[in-house]
Order: structure tokens, then C-alpha cells, then sequence
């Protein structure tokens, strides 16, 4: 099982128009990360949230309680609850 959490580039590479962006992860309270996802810097991942196996996760997730999956990550289902 691997969960890869990258929270920076390698190595920094400038050009023209450069826009540096945030690199903080935010993960919630209660959430369930799956086997073999990545988190990419930039991610919020609300409370409640369930991330699916295998997922590339990367942006700003707004929704609390939802199911988060795929290439790239993307909610699939809201309002969910778990035990």
C-alpha cells in the first residue's frame, strides 16, 4: 500500500510568465485516502471525504462529504457518510 503526498517540484523550472503557486496539502478531519493515491501540492480535501484507490488528486475540493476519485481526481458522489 503507498500513498505518495508531493508537496513540490523537482527541480524548479522558470520560463516566461512564471506563476508560482501554493505548495500546502490540507487534508480534512475523517478522511479515507484509498491504497496507491497522490496528493499533489495546492490540494484542500474537505472533512468527511473519501478518496478513491488509485486516485490522482490535485486542486482545491470545496464539498464536504463526498466521494473524490480518478485521473484526475474529480467528485463522484456528495452527501456520503461512513463509519
Amino acid at each position: 500500500m503507498k500513498l505518495s503526498i508531493i508537496d513540490e517540484d523537482f527541480p524548479k523550472i522558470y520560463y516566461k510568465n512564471y506563476k508560482s503557486s501554493v505548495n500546502s496539502i490540507t487534508i480534512g478531519n475523517q478522511v479515507w485516502i484509498g491504497c496507491g493515491v497522490k496528493i499533489y501540492k495546492g490540494t484542500n480535501i474537505p472533512d468527511g471525504c473519501v478518496i478513491a484507490s488509485d486516485s490522482v488528486v490535485r486542486g482545491d475540493f470545496q464539498k464536504q462529504n463526498c466521494s473524490i476519485g480518478g485521473v484526475p481526481a474529480k467528485v463522484i458522489k456528495e452527501n456520503i457518510s461512513w463509519n
